[in-house]
Formats: C-alpha cells, structure tokens, sequence
C-alpha cells in the first residue's frame, strides 16, 4: 500500500499537509486559512483571519470581527 495516500489532510480544506522546518503541519496551500489560524488582528487581536495572495510574497488579512485588512510579507 502506497504511505502517501495515509498522509494527514487539511481540517480546513481536505488538501494534503506537510511537515515544516519546526515540526508542525501545514496545509501545502499556502493561503488555506490553517496556516494563518494564529496570525492576529493588529486592532483587535483576534485570530483566524480571511486570507488572500496579495502577490508573491506577500498575503492580505480581513478580521472576521472588526472588519480590519492588513497586508504582511509572508515569511
């Protein structure tokens, strides 16, 4: 049996996980909303945000309670 197909899937959007550098999961969709589950609000502190491509390098956040968008380079 194939171990690729036992691989963990995303709670968010059922795509594939891998490992990163630090040992945790992460979904290989680089926007999927897991990945950004802890980046915070920096006007009201609230986790979980919407996220989008704002180019290469960088994502656009939307706070689901303030309505606050921010933009961060993706590190």
């Amino acid at each position: 049996m194939d171990e690729r197909r036992g691989q963990d899937r995303c709670p968010v959007c059922q795509g594939p996980m891998k490992q990163a550098d630090n040992g945790t999961l992460r979904c290989r969709k680089s926007i999927c909303a897991y990945n950004h589950r802890n980046e915070a609000c920096p006007r009201c502190q609230h986790k979980g945000p919407e996220v989008s491509s704002a180019g290469t390098d960088s994502y656009t956040y939307s706070c689901t309670e303030c309505m606050n968008k921010w933009t961060k380079v993706a590190s």
